[in-house]
């Protein structure tokens, strides 16, 4: 089995990161250079509050040193974001959006040839008209597969998202 901590710290991140983005602190939609300060007070407290749901809220070392590592990981990809410019946005009904996963407020899985395709997309941002997306994928390494090596690293997952994207949202992808 993989080790426990960082499946634990990364379901954490991704509840800090969606509840950020369901409700921003602040007007804008995402960070930017002047609010990125309140987005990280912001990712703190959700930090603790949901850290402490997922049994890491004791003062003990390990859970301060999870609490510590989820707060550093996520206020580096809010720094990152806050620079980032461009005109698509977090769309909020597509924050962890899943389908064919049985939840009640997912879409229904679909066919792709003889099986069942489901999951669930950590984040689309999308275009003024909502017509275009690009989909987020949440990593907590650093390493990142080039498009060029997908298929000779056997990597599935963002080429089926962007499937789903389009067949489940009627959203073309601009990519992951």
């Amino acid at each position: 089995d993989p080790d426990p901590d960082p499946l634990l710290h990364g379901s954490v991140i991704h509840r800090v990161l969606e509840e950020l983005y369901r409700a921003p602190p602040g007007p804008d939609p995402i960070p930017r250079p002047g609010t990125v300060a309140a987005w990280r007070r912001r990712a703190g407290e959700l930090t603790r509050e949901l850290a402490a749901e997922a049994g890491l809220g004791g003062e003990d070392a390990r859970a301060a040193t999870s609490r510590a590592r989820i707060e550093a990981l996520v206020g580096g990809f809010l720094e990152r974001e806050s620079r980032a410019s461009g005109p698509l946005i977090p769309e909020r009904d597509l924050l962890e959006a899943s389908f064919g996963a049985g939840e009640s407020d997912a879409r229904q899985a679909f066919d792709l040839g003889g099986f069942s395709l489901h999951g669930k997309i950590d984040r689309v941002d999308v275009a003024p008209g909502g017509r275009t997306g690009l989909i987020r994928d949440y990593k907590g390494s650093r390493k990142v597969t080039s498009g060029a090596k997908l298929l000779d690293e056997g990597k599935l997952q963002l080429q089926l998202y962007a499937r789903a994207l389009r067949r489940q949202w009627d959203i073309e992808p601009l990519g992951g």
